[in-house]
């Protein structure tokens, strides 16, 4: 009866060292052993260096180490698929004309990044939106369609509270300051 045993322990071997009162034991890698014995074909000293990580025997312990594990097969397939992806993107982009290019926008001056910071609060205060917004992904997505070059002026929540608090300081003064009818 009982559970079926994960497939995650079958990747790695039980040594007799207990890791907590309980009588759990701690558990090595085997893709970390076998690069060990690899290893120490070649050179002793650097086998000799190689530390084994002992990992206690969760399932969740065992699958986080696999994730970051540099001798998984999953890990290094992850590794060559990434390295793969990052050479065609590069290859795209050098093939290519910047958006910048070819949508002819001007560069971003910090004028109009003061500019796009003062909408951006006004828009805000008049729609009651809490500071949170600017954090959330459909606001990013929005300014990525418009410009991908405005996601970089972002402000963060902190900024964003100070400009409006700003904003409305400046506002309030306005009002002060202008004659009622």
């Amino acid at each position: 009866m009982g559970r079926k045993p994960d497939q995650v322990r079958l990747q790695f071997q039980k040594t007799e060292e207990l890791s907590n009162k309980h009588g759990e034991c701690y558990h090595v890698c085997l893709h970390c052993v076998a690069a060990k014995e690899e290893l120490a074909k070649t050179s002793k000293e650097e086998a000799e260096a190689f530390v084994i990580p002992k990992i206690r025997g969760s399932v969740v312990a065992l699958r986080a180490h696999l994730q970051r594990c540099p001798h998984a097969p999953e890990f290094r397939m992850a590794q060559q698929a990434s390295v793969t992806l990052m050479e065609k993107e590069a290859a795209k982009t050098a093939e290519s004309a910047s958006p910048r290019q070819e949508s002819g926008r001007p560069p971003i001056t910090q004028e109009f990044i003061d500019e796009f910071l003062q909408a951006l609060v006004a828009f805000q205060v008049d729609n009651k939106l809490p500071d949170a917004f600017i954090e959330r992904g459909s606001t990013v997505r929005l300014f990525e369609c418009l410009n991908p070059d405005l996601v970089k002026c972002l402000p963060t929540r902190a900024q964003l509270k100070k400009l409006r608090l700003e904003y409305i300081k400046t506002k309030a003064d306005e009002a002060a300051v202008s004659p009622k009818e």
